[in-house]
């Protein structure tokens, strides 16, 4: 469960930096940014929090 979580948090980091990259290529608009970048700030803390415990 703990490594499903971490894979997870990986994979919404990169939902808050690759949108980033493509805005500045021209090849994402504002609403997806703001979007995809909201979207992945909250699974990240939803999965972080959980991760983090040393159960």
């Amino acid at each position: 469960m703990k490594l499903v979580l971490r894979i997870l948090c990986g994979v919404a980091l990169a939902l808050t930096i690759v949108p980033s990259c493509l805005k500045y290529a021209g090849n994402v608009s504002d609403e997806w940014l703001k979007a995809l970048m909201l979207i992945g700030t909250f699974v990240w803390f939803a999965a972080v929090i959980p991760a983090g415990r040393g159960d």
